[in-house]
């Protein structure tokens, strides 16, 4: 089990790009229904389970996604999304990198929420992939790691950071309380 985090990891110019872009009154959000950070009949039943759960509304925009075999890039942003990856590819001395999907996360604050709650825990695909999850802004609302039911790492929002790891650990974010809102893109991918 490896979890890399990685500060700085594009250069000033590009993450002041990917800030502006999300943070821009037009840019496309859309609210995620009943989802919220998983599907509303997983989160209940996962709630027996883990005693912190606070699930919440998210605004998502989906860049790219595999289905039955078909790539479907969804916006057209998608390029900047390219770029990130090549940035990885080559900072990594990788061949290539295949997305399964990237999306981008924007969490609003909750108020009234406690330190210790987070969304519901989940992987974002049964099959083997790893996740690139770059944090855009700086934020309260870590990311936390489990094993089991126990916490064994969290990592807290900076911006310009980025956090690899095994997609078929256990993981969630959690809403901030303090920030207005928390910012990430989430890469779901193979190399």
């Amino acid at each position: 089990m490896s979890i890399k985090v990685i500060d700085n990891f594009l250069p000033k110019k590009e993450h002041m790009r990917w800030l502006h872009l999300l943070t821009h009154s037009d840019f496309p959000w859309y609210l995620s229904g009943e989802k919220n950070t998983v599907e509303a009949t997983e989160a209940k039943k996962k709630k027996r389970e883990y005693k912190n759960i606070n699930e919440y509304i998210q605004f998502t925009h989906i860049f790219y996604f595999k289905d039955n075999k078909i790539n479907k890039i969804n916006s057209n942003h998608f390029p900047l999304i390219e770029n990130l990856c090549k940035h990885f590819i080559k900072k990594r001395k990788l061949k290539e990198l295949h997305i399964l999907r990237a999306k981008a996360n924007l969490q609003p604050r909750i108020q009234n929420a406690k330190k210790h709650e987070h969304n519901t825990p989940h992987v974002d695909f049964l099959d083997d992939h790893m996740v690139l999850l770059y944090y855009v802004n700086d934020s309260d609302g870590d990311t936390h790691f489990f094993k089991g039911k126990k916490i064994i790492k969290s990592v807290s929002p900076k911006a310009n950071r980025l956090v690899v790891f095994d997609g078929k650990l256990l993981h969630t974010g959690s809403h901030p309380i303090e920030s207005i809102y928390r910012i990430a893109l989430n890469i779901d991918c193979l190399f």
